[in-house]
């Protein structure tokens, strides 16, 4: 009997095509990784703003007010005037008041674990230090971060009025000082006691000309109290991926009435 052996390998063409299938699953593959990665992080940041706001309303409950912003030489302690000559910037009153009103986050006077700069700050998932700005506004700038200043104050007296908006309210006028949104239709909250941000995957915020909605959120003092949250864009003109959060006033007065600083 004459038996035929069956040729059962691959065929050049069967492996080029099985190589190519690779290749293309590969190539996917590891190009999906750096956007898993900033997805990641931006999901990490946002955690971790959760987590600062709620340690921003237990501050408060613990120590009947909110803390003031940390400079850059402040070890990432609070900046208050506070009488002791040279600290902070060096422009101490015996006022017990903020040296400064938007600075950076205060995470060692609020006990927070992460990552810190060599100068103290807590540093969002980029390596920047988070932002933080405390409201001035109310009958006396020290109302939410005077001891017992909002008991002192009384609920009706009180007035936050740092702003959220859902776009830029300078229409690209970087320096402008922007005390509203521009009309109701543009808030997102009016009347905030504090505001936290992290200027996102740009790290620097990214101040270009052709970035315009994110400058809002780096130009402000205690006479600009604006800030932009909107949709994410990494386009060249309109550029925005900041990530902001804030405390809402009722849920801090809330948290105040419960531990017994207000009303």
């Amino acid at each position: 009997m004459n038996i035929k052996s069956k040729n059962t390998g691959f065929t050049l063409i069967e492996i080029a095509i099985v190589l190519l299938v690779v290749t293309v699953i590969l190539g996917y593959t590891l190009a999906m990784v750096p956007v898993q990665q900033e997805l990641k992080q931006y999901r990490q940041a946002e955690r971790e703003m959760d987590w600062i706001i709620e340690s921003l309303y237990a501050y408060a409950q613990t120590n009947s007010h909110l803390p003031c912003p940390a400079a850059n030489t402040s070890d990432g302690f609070e900046c208050r005037n506070d009488g002791t000559a040279g600290n902070c910037n060096g422009n101490d009153t015996s006022a017990d008041v903020c040296d400064l009103w938007f600075g950076f986050l205060p995470g060692k006077t609020l006990g927070l674990d992460g990552k810190y700069s060599s100068a103290g700050l807590l540093l969002d998932p980029w390596g920047q230090p988070y932002l933080y700005q405390v409201t001035d506004g109310g009958a006396t700038v020290e109302d939410f971060i005077f001891v017992d200043g909002m008991r002192t104050a009384t609920i009706a007296n009180l007035v936050p009025d740092l702003v959220v908006c859902n776009a830029d309210p300078s229409s690209g006028a970087q320096g402008a000082t922007d005390t509203s949104c521009g009309g109701a239709a543009a808030e997102i909250i009016d009347e905030s006691p504090a505001v936290v941000l992290s200027t996102g995957k740009d790290t620097l915020g990214d101040t270009g000309t052709n970035s315009w909605v994110q400058r809002e959120n780096l130009d402000n003092s205690s006479s600009d109290r604006a800030f932009v949250k909107t949709t994410f864009n990494d386009t060249t003109a309109n550029k925005y991926d900041d990530i902001v959060k804030w405390l809402a006033p009722n849920i801090l007065y809330s948290k105040m009435i419960d531990a017994g600083h207000l009303p």
